[in-house]
């Protein structure tokens, strides 16, 4: 019989030549869809995956229904998501190589890029990989497949052998058979071959080789280039796109504060950062901030005419449910900030790491919380010594408290005097004002808000504004983020068909996004006027991989 890496054997006469097919070509397409799963694996090993804390929440969508019939939504999350996608990607690509682990490989393989289909948004990628399994079975396995199936092959297959390819590199060997079927229904087709030297070797043949070797060798060094790659660096490593950890980090936006500042007037304004794009995905990378700040100048300069202008940034982001906190130098020019592809980027502030430890009791202290009343929500916040949160606390968070949970902070209530809070204090914040936060001492401080969310009148607000959410302007309307209700969270009994027909209608309507953006974006390209997306076009819910 046939096995994977033997040379194919053509259903021809038997007194015909066959040439020895090379498998290269088949071998590297393996090779490739095999490191998609194990280089995938192998980022997997990151502790914030392994403990848990990448995935938040994803054990609650349909596709899990079937696993609640013993395992509660935690649970799917840590044992299904986070174990379970780590031993599939780390171990699959070798059961898909063994013949008698290759069915239930293909069956696990299926159904994991079924699901990854419903609850994310990357196109086409799922079922190219469905659709590229069959390339680990034996060589040989579309002959069986023909043989069952007599009048498809009749159609398709030739009656005579190919001639010699002249890219061949073994000589011709004339078969020797040692059983032929005599009924086209025969599974089995053995023959002997003599080896023989590599005779027709030639310099092309040396080059591709050459050239197989380094493609290969720079897939394996894209995903840990990072210390080379320095300038794309920020709290995670690697190039975006090539690092294969798009899944491992999970990223919570928060707010962003763009500042302009015009230096002939020293006049300050706060531009609306979804003004020109309502991704958020060039938050977290340093490259993108950069791009991202030229862009505004050269719109300031066009439109409102300001053509010497400093910028400066301030993100607010939580990555894998650590504390909020800032990432890069609210006081550093963007557009005067050095940055090389080559080098580390000084203005990206360092994650606290020291605070990871404190995670779980985030975790535990976040449920207690919303165990208490479904009106109530809690932020956790970091920051730096010598920097400082202005906030807007809004009318729709009645009974807003701050409470500080390591350090200690200066808080500012309007023109009011100051109130110095030590680790376990808190304060009233009044609604519909701003305050001002300043860790003091030499460490980062650590506190969080827990207010009470006013949701008649914010239902309210969202129906005159037609359910958008517009961004604010103000400087840091921090509390003013994304807040995924915990009702829409709860999954049905059994099988949702409810929930398909809504997914596949959204999937249907994120193609027709898409073509239209592909549009705009073409038409803008060739009009060399800048892309702009209304808001109410706007689509409530933006997945990133």
């Amino acid at each position: 019989m046939a096995t994977f890496g033997s040379p194919t054997l053509l259903l021809v006469k038997e007194s015909e030549f066959w040439m020895r097919a090379s498998c290269y070509n088949l071998n590297q397409l393996i090779f490739q869809i095999f490191l998609v799963y194990f280089i995938a694996g192998l980022k997997k090993t990151n502790l914030d995956w392994i403990g848990g804390y990448s995935m938040e929440k994803l054990g609650y969508h349909w596709v899990f229904d079937g696993f609640r019939i013993f395992l509660t939504d935690d649970q799917i999350t840590y044992f299904v998501v986070h174990l379970g996608g780590f031993l599939l990607d780390l171990t699959v690509g070798f059961f898909m190589l063994m013949e008698f682990s290759r069915p239930y490989a293909f069956l696990f393989c299926g159904m994991f890029n079924l699901m990854n289909s419903r609850m994310f948004a990357i196109g086409m990628f799922p079922y190219v990989m469905i659709a590229v399994m069959p390339i680990f079975c034996a060589s040989d396995w579309p002959k069986k497949v023909l043989i069952k199936l007599p009048k498809l092959r009749e159609l398709i297959m030739y009656d005579s052998a190919p001639g010699r390819s002249e890219d061949s590199i073994y000589t011709e060997q004339e078969v020797q058979p040692e059983e032929q079927p005599n009924d086209s229904s025969d599974k089995k087709s053995f023959a002997t071959t003599k080896t023989l030297p590599l005779t027709n070797v030639r310099f092309r043949h040396k080059l591709t080789a050459i050239l197989f070797c380094l493609y290969f060798c720079l897939q394996g060094f894209l995903p840990y280039s990072h210390s080379l790659t320095k300038g794309y660096n920020t709290w995670t490593q690697g190039l975006y796109g090539y690092s294969w950890d798009m899944m491992v980090n999970n990223w919570r936006y928060v707010h962003t504060t763009v500042t302009v500042v015009d230096k002939n007037t020293s006049q300050h304004f706060h531009l609306d950062p979804e003004a020109w794009t309502r991704s958020h995905r060039w938050t977290h990378h340093a490259d993108m901030v950069k791009q991202f700040a030229h862009c505004i100048q050269e719109r300031m300069a066009e439109i409102h005419n300001l053509k010497d202008i400093e910028l400066y940034i301030d993100v607010w982001l939580s990555l894998n449910r650590r504390f909020t906190q800032r990432m890069y130098d609210p006081s550093i020019d963007i557009l005067t900030a050095d940055w090389s592809p080559f080098e580390e980027v000084t203005w990206v502030l360092p994650l606290q790491t020291e605070l990871t430890e404190w995670r779980q009791n985030l975790v535990d202290m976040e449920e207690r919380i919303f165990n208490q009343s479904e009106d109530v929500d809690v932020v956790f916040v970091t920051d730096f010594p010598g920097f400082h949160l202005l906030n807007y606390v809004s009318e729709n968070h009645e009974n807003t408290t701050l409470q500080v949970m390591k350090g200690s902070l200066e808080v500012q209530l309007g023109s009011d005097k100051i109130t110095e809070l030590q680790e376990g204090q808190s304060i009233q914040i009044p609604s519909g004002t701003y305050h001002r936060v300043s860790p003091l001492k030499y460490s980062p401080a650590c506190y969080m808000y827990i207010y009470f969310i006013n949701r008649t009148d914010l239902t309210l607000t969202n129906s005159a504004s037609h359910g958008f959410s517009k961004a604010p302007t103000c400087p840091a309307a921090y509390l003013n983020f994304q807040v995924e209700p915990r009702d829409a969270l709860i999954s049905c009994e059994g099988i949702c068909w409810e929930k398909v027909k809504q997914d596949f209608k959204k999937k249907f309507q994120m193609w027709t996004r898409s073509m239209e953006l592909i549009g705009r974006a073409l038409y803008s390209i060739l009009t060399r006027r800048p892309m702009s997306i209304e808001a109410d076009a706007r689509q409530e819910h933006e997945e990133e991989i």
